[in-house]
């Protein structure tokens, strides 16, 4: 689970950096083509770009002389119904409720569809409806009230919703609702959804004027349409942006040399990815000796080395566990005065059964023993501590083998 909200973390935050990068640098600039594509493939970079892992090595070095081995099957603790739980189910809710939302514009759109029939005019269908407050396209549908459109206006306004139509705005626009939908928490999401729109919007009034339209005529028709706000979220409303679209239509072209501005994206993609970039442990065993008074401590942590090679032999540690060795060295021997034995998850716990050579003794007798002449030492946890030991393991059970001396 928190996987998941990292992940989608990653995504809103590369949908903040596309997002502030057009909206600085390309916005204002009149390469309509050329805004939709960088903001449509920004978009699904956004949910791709976090799944790429990047690794750098590490190098540990543990002594072998301090080396414990680890064996048998030990369960990690299962992680307590928190706090992560309440966030995931609101999220969901949210989640739900958008998606509710939408279901209930498009029954909306459905009935108004129902009650008033369509008229099929070359690859779209027209909507002529008194319901229909505003004029906007939804798929290749048009919805318009005749009888509150001039003559001279209305073969404008059908020109541009026709051209939201053939170049297919409602993709853009439905990918967009999606990512909003899955990102709700994301303000920078509602800001890209608003660009794209806006895009949407530019490019229609372009292939209007394109088409030979007079564009003062045009932008009389933009003005007198309605000011109401649109209704629906997939839909392209004819009256949207009105004054920016018109401060766009009288701008000069832009030069296309600004385009390189979204080459940004590319040191953007590199400091995102270091930034998130993952260690890659490399353990290696070495010879050392051990000096008088030295302090030797080694830790094992399976959250670290679990994936990783000690002498060229896999280990897969599934606890913690911390061995302390304090004395001195006498030819190639340690002689131990003190040995300490911490297993992670049971530190802060009851102290668990300790058994030496399948006989059970005090902690404090684990401190008179020669940590060279440990060969092994089990965990056990939970239920398989409990099937063998009964009630005795219920706080665990620590199970050391020593080497046999001939």
């Amino acid at each position: 689970m928190i996987a998941f909200f990292i992940y989608l973390l990653k995504a809103g935050g590369w949908i903040a950096v596309g997002w502030l990068i057009y909206h600085f640098f390309l916005r204002n600039e009149k390469f309509f083509t050329f805004n939709r594509a960088y903001l449509m493939t920004g978009l699904t970079i956004s949910f791709l770009i976090p799944l790429v892992k990047i690794h750098y090595p590490v190098k540990v070095f543990i002594a072998q002389t301090s080396t414990v081995a680890i064996a048998g099957n030990v369960q990690a603790p299962a992680h307590p119904v928190g706090i992560y739980l309440v966030l995931f189910c609101i999220y969901i809710f949210c989640i739900i409720f958008l998606i509710i939302r939408q279901l209930f514009l498009l029954l909306k759109i459905k009935a108004l569809i129902r009650s008033s029939g369509y008229t099929i005019v070359d690859n779209y269908r027209l909507v002529d409806s008194p319901d229909a407050k505003i004029t906007f396209s939804f798929f290749n549908f048009i919805f318009l009230n005749f009888q509150q459109i001039q003559d001279a206006e209305r073969q404008l306004i059908l020109a541009h919703e026709r051209s939201h139509i053939f170049q297919r705005h409602w993709i853009d626009l439905a990918i967009a609702e999606s990512a909003c939908i899955l990102l709700w928490f994301n303000p920078f999401v509602w800001f890209y959804l608003r660009s794209i729109r806006e895009n949407l919007e530019y490019l229609a009034d372009e292939a209007v004027i394109r088409n030979g339209y007079s564009p003062a005529l045009y932008r009389a028709a933009l003005i007198n349409q309605s000011f109401n706000t649109p209704v629906f979220s997939l839909a392209n409303p004819f009256a949207h942006y009105k004054f920016k679209r018109i401060v766009m239509m009288k701008k000069e072209t832009s030069n296309p040399l600004k385009k390189l501005a979204a080459m940004l994206l590319i040191p953007a993609a590199c400091l995102f990815l270091w930034a998130f970039s993952e260690p890659e442990y490399r353990v290696t065993t070495v010879e050392s000796s051990v000096s008088p008074n030295d302090t030797i401590k080694v830790r094992i942590d399976s959250t670290k080395v679990k994936e990783k090679v000690i002498d060229k032999k896999e280990t897969t540690p599934t606890v913690a566990v911390t061995v302390q060795t304090f004395g001195t060295q006498s030819n190639d021997t340690i002689e131990a005065s003190h040995v300490t034995v911490n297993i992670r998850g049971l530190e802060n716990a009851s102290p668990p059964l300790f058994v030496v050579d399948g006989k059970e003794t005090s902690p404090s007798s684990i401190n008179d023993i020669n940590p060279n002449r440990i060969e092994s030492i089990d965990v056990l946890k939970d239920k398989s501590a409990i099937e063998v030991y009964g009630d005795k393991g219920k706080n665990g059970v620590v199970i050391i083998t020593t080497k046999r001396t001939d």
